[in-house]
């Protein structure tokens, strides 16, 4: 039997996982097997990158998606409330374009009587629905021309649909009694209201992105959104103080139900439901008159010092305003500041930034004054005086934050000084360098000659830290190191004494004058310790 074949030459199997794997350090083959597998179906179900084609048409659908499905749900309800109603379908075309406008804040013409103070909850809803949309189009890696193509989609497919809505109302207007609105004053509404959406939903961050894409400074970004929080913060206080007066005057708007006694139950309910789809224009109008504005209704105004009514409208949002001011309604006037007093405590602006952002905030309350106000049939205009509105909400804010800058200015200052008052108090210069010493002349005799140029320049001022010892203030820091450079002094005088008596067996001469050296060297060191001294007189 040879070597080959012996059963001893050959090697023991191992286990197949200790083959594999290494024993415990190996993969389970079921959990390998299944890892391959979901990275495969990981790799099929990865997209492919997108062309420029694909691109454009996902940022335009972001857009007109949303404004789609409103149009189908207008149909919807539209053909359904028609059909329920018994109304001839002639009206659907006037119905969908008037409903378009409506949601839109466009204005409406019926009956020669032009309405265009619209509902802003509405709007709102829908705005926010398209921001959102936006909002997860553009979250991942988005282009400059993404960003092109969303902007040009804001504005075309608002504007197409206007258009189109205009001309469905200018064909409906030759068979019933409605007119196509002043299409100058339609799109513009229509088209800043978009606009302001797409602001809204790129983002914070996008918006930095591109300022810093194109040089502009981030402040710029950052001073807008500080802006738009302090007309949020501005908002719920108002939205809180329309709550408060209406709920004391509930009585007025009760006996503005009773005058219409024809209303019946229906009549009371869609009162109640306009009343809450104008609950924000009301937010809006309160707004305005707590920054210092007045509120016009036709011939009608209201203000925190004066209150001029007529008959108005029955509905009982306008039941709300009061007959007239309480002397303390002036102290309203504190809630926007104090809405920028709480935008400002957690960040300090600089000068620059408060005047920015309150430049910004009148800009957003312009946008806002101009969207909730307009004509209301008879009535005239109704809305705010929308340039004294946003002027003195930025004014607001931009005062209360140079407020907080010059404060903030005033306390770095005066920490600034604290700072170097304390670092002044915590360095003091070394007081002169005192020898004690039992004759007085002797003490003369040593600030007169100045043999020794090591302790005379250790008795120079020097800045040092003083450390005063509890146990014994009498002696600091300065007398230590002197006494220490003197002892010093008196081991080199040790040293030559020694060697002049090493030197005495040569001469007697010479030790005579080695012993007078060394006298003069003890009368030098007046601050060593006695218990040396004596030993330099033995020597």
């Amino acid at each position: 039997m040879n070597r080959n074949t012996s059963p001893q030459s050959r090697s023991t199997s191992r286990p197949r996982a200790q083959t594999r794997g290494r024993g415990h350090q190996s993969i389970d083959p079921a959990s390998r097997i299944a890892h391959k597998a979901g990275a495969q179906a990981k790799a099929r179900r990865a997209r492919p990158p997108l062309s420029k084609f694909e691109r454009a048409r996902r940022m335009a659908f972001a857009v007109a998606l949303p404004q789609a499905v409103l149009i189908l749900a207008i149909l919807a309800v539209a053909l359904g409330a028609l059909l329920l109603t018994g109304t001839s379908l002639a009206w659907l075309p006037a119905v969908i374009a008037e409903s378009w406008m409506v949601l839109n804040l466009g204005p409406v013409v019926a009956g020669g009587i032009t309405i265009s103070v619209m509902p802003l909850l509405p709007a709102l809803l829908f705005a926010f629905v398209i921001a959102r949309r936006i909002r997860n189009t553009i979250r991942s890696k988005v282009s400059i021309n993404d960003v092109a193509i969303l902007a040009v989609a804001a504005v075309v497919v608002p504007a197409a649909l206007t258009i189109l809505a205009w001309l469905m109302l200018w064909d409906a207007g030759k068979v019933f009694d409605v007119s196509p609105p002043n299409l100058a004053m339609a799109l513009p509404r229509i088209l800043l209201l978009h606009l302001c959406v797409l602001a809204g939903g790129m983002g914070p961050r996008l918006w930095r992105a591109l300022a810093r894409r194109f040089g502009v400074s981030t402040l710029l970004v950052d001073a807008a959104f500080s802006a738009l929080r302090y007309l949020a913060y501005a908002g719920i206080v108002s939205l809180v103080v329309f709550v408060i007066v209406a709920a004391v005057g509930w009585g007025r708007q009760s006996e503005l139900l009773a005058s219409y006694p024809h209303l019946g139950a229906g009549g009371v309910v869609g009162l109640v439901a306009l009343s809450l789809l104008y609950l924000p224009n009301a937010v809006v109008y309160t707004m305005g008159v707590l920054s210092g504005a007045q509120l016009h209704v036709g011939d009608a105004s209201v203000s925190l010092f004066n209150v001029d009514l007529v008959a108005l409208p029955p509905v009982p949002l306008f039941g709300v305003v009061p007959a007239s001011v309480q002397a303390w309604a002036v102290v309203l006037l504190l809630a926007l500041p104090c809405s920028a007093a709480y935008l400002f405590y957690r960040r300090r602006p600089s000068f620059q930034f408060a005047a920015v952002a309150g430049l910004m905030a009148a800009v957003g309350m312009l946008i806002l004054g101009y969207l909730s106000s307009g004509e209301l049939g008879y009535y005239g205009f109704t809305g705010l005086s929308v340039w004294v509105a946003a002027g003195l909400s930025g004014v607001w804010l931009a005062a209360v934050g140079l407020a907080f800058a010059a404060a903030s200015l005033l306390l770095q200052a005066q920490s600034a000084r604290s700072a170097a008052y304390e670092e002044e108090a915590s360095v003091v210069p070394a007081p002169e360098d005192q020898v004690e010493s039992d004759d007085a002349g002797e003490v003369a005799e040593e600030e007169d000659s100045p043999e020794d140029p090591e302790i005379s320049a250790g008795s120079e001022d020097t800045d040092v830290d003083i450390d005063v010892d509890p146990d014994d203030g009498s002696r600091d820091y300065a007398d230590v190191v002197d006494a220490e450079v003197v002892d010093a002094e008196v081991v080199d005088a040790e040293v030559v004494n020694a060697e002049v008596v090493n030197e005495d067996s040569a001469s007697k001469g010479t030790e005579e004058a080695a012993q007078e050296s060394s006298i003069s060297v003890d009368q030098d060191e007046d601050s060593a310790p006695e218990s040396e001294s004596a030993e330099d007189k033995e020597h």
